[in-house]
């Protein structure tokens, strides 16, 4: 069995360590996914969101909680029951947000196919064939502006680019993917 290379190694997985992004020209080749690299293939988003994850729901069961104590208030101030209600419902608006926000973090992945490029951002799901691929770039929190996004895939035609932000992968899942696309796609421009 292959050992798999420590990922602070990135010289044994093809990746140029610095401080720039680096951007690829040319076509894709077909040559077949690494192996030996932790994780290649899906990078979930949840592995480096978890505490995240368990903010937004602590936050939506609070929510929902405090909107069933107000309702519960009704029979004793019947009043004021119109602003019970209405906060009774804003607190529910704000609980189901804070577990769909929860939901959408642990759900979340980019898979890389034989076929191309699975982002899938809960119910949002895009796939890239690797012949629609036009480029694409992966900076980890070592390449300097943090305003970046930390994957961009560009889509030929008028297609939108698919942007992951920073923060939803790890550090080692960053470098795996970037060996995969330099593996898969190594000549793709990103412009």
């Amino acid at each position: 069995m292959q050992e798999t290379p420590p990922l602070s190694d990135v010289s044994s997985l093809g990746v140029q360590s610095s401080s720039e992004p680096e951007y690829r020209w040319g076509a894709a080749d077909a040559s077949p996914l690494p192996v030996g690299i932790k994780g290649a293939g899906t990078f979930y988003f949840a592995n480096e969101r978890w505490r995240v994850v368990v903010l937004w729901v602590v936050q939506g069961i609070a929510s929902i909680v405090i909107a069933a104590y107000l309702l519960t208030q009704i029979p004793i101030a019947p009043k004021i029951m119109n602003q019970l209600l209405l906060c009774a419902g804003f607190m529910v608006g704000l609980g189901l947000f804070g577990l769909f926000r929860a939901a959408r973090d642990l759900m979340s992945r980019v898979r890389v196919t034989e076929g191309g490029i699975v982002v899938q951002e809960f119910v949002h799901y895009r796939f890239v064939p690797w012949s629609e691929l036009d480029g694409w770039i992966v900076r980890t929190p070592n390449d300097g502006d943090d305003s970046l996004p930390s994957v961009e895939i560009a889509i030929k035609g008028n297609a939108p680019k698919i942007e992951i932000s920073r923060g939803s992968l790890s550090f080692g899942d960053l470098v795996a993917l970037k060996a995969i696309l330099t593996n898969r796609a190594a000549g793709l421009s990103f412009s």
